[in-house]
C-alpha cells in the first residue's frame, strides 16, 4: 500500500512539473478533446492486455497447470511496463552494429 501511495505522489509531482508552465494549454487541450477517442484508446489497450495475458496463460499452463488468469494479467502488465521503460528499439542497435 505504501509503494502505491509513493508511486501516485511521484506521478502527480512529475505531471505537475511538466504542466506548471502551460496549465492553460493543458486545460484548453482537455476541453477540446473528443472523449470517445480516449475511450477507444483505453478499450484497445485493455484488449491488448487481455490478448497478451491469454497467450501467456495458454503457454504457461503447459508447465504449471494452476496458473491463473490473474497471474497472467499481472505478468503481462509488468512485462509491458518494463518494456516501456527500457530502451525499446533494439533493432536500431543491431542495425548500427551490422553497418559497422
Amino acid at each position: 500500500l505504501l509503494s502505491i501511495i509513493v508511486l501516485i505522489l511521484v506521478s502527480v509531482l512529475v505531471i505537475f512539473l511538466f504542466v506548471k508552465d502551460d496549465w492553460d494549454g493543458l486545460v484548453n487541450a482537455l476541453s477540446n478533446t473528443k472523449w470517445i477517442f480516449i475511450l477507444y484508446a483505453l478499450g484497445l489497450m485493455l484488449c491488448i492486455y487481455l490478448i497478451d495475458a491469454t497467450s501467456l496463460m495458454i503457454f504457461t499452463r503447459q508447465y504449471k497447470s494452476d496458473y491463473s488468469f490473474k497471474e497472467a494479467m499481472q505478468n503481462a502488465m509488468i512485462g509491458s511496463f518494463f518494456s516501456s521503460i527500457t530502451f525499446p528499439n533494439h533493432a536500431v542497435i543491431f542495425s548500427v552494429i551490422e553497418i559497422l
